[in-house]
């Protein structure tokens, strides 16, 4: 245990010394190293999809930048209301991108899309169709 401690403490003092003189011609010890955030392990692509009818919207692909598919997919459904691709709920949230670079960081392929009228492509197949809504009915009571 003793020896062992000794080995320990020699290699680390050893270390310390070589960096210190290291770092005094200039030149550090470990210049090829690279922080975590510094490495891209995420990748995004770009795409349109034709939903048919003429009408296009815009989607993108995010998916593990290290190793080698298949990976498992994940399609991000935007709820009720209006929502890009991001859904975007403030200046700083976008969550369905937080989400994409989550699951993507752990080996997901993640597809996210604007919604039709959202973003770019921004056609609606029927104008009135927000005008036609049931629930403004009046239901009457019996």
């Amino acid at each position: 245990m003793l020896s062992t401690l000794i080995v320990l403490g020699t290699f680390f003092g050893m270390l310390l010394i070589l960096s210190k003189c290291s770092l005094s011609f200039n030149e550090p010890l470990f210049s090829n190293i690279w922080a975590q955030s510094d490495l891209q392990v995420v990748k995004n692509r770009n795409l349109t999809l034709d939903l048919g009818n003429g009408i296009f919207t815009n989607a993108q692909l995010s998916y593990p930048a290290i190793g080698k598919g298949p990976f498992p997919g994940v399609l991000l459904v935007p709820g009720a209301g209006p929502a890009d691709m991001n859904y975007t709920a403030g200046e700083n949230a976008k969550l369905f991108w937080q989400i994409g670079q989550f699951l993507s960081e752990r080996g997901f392929v993640v597809l996210k899309y604007d919604k039709r009228g959202i973003g770019e492509n921004n056609t609606i197949i029927n104008n009135n169709l927000w005008g036609k809504i049931p629930w403004l009915d009046p239901v009457p009571f019996i």
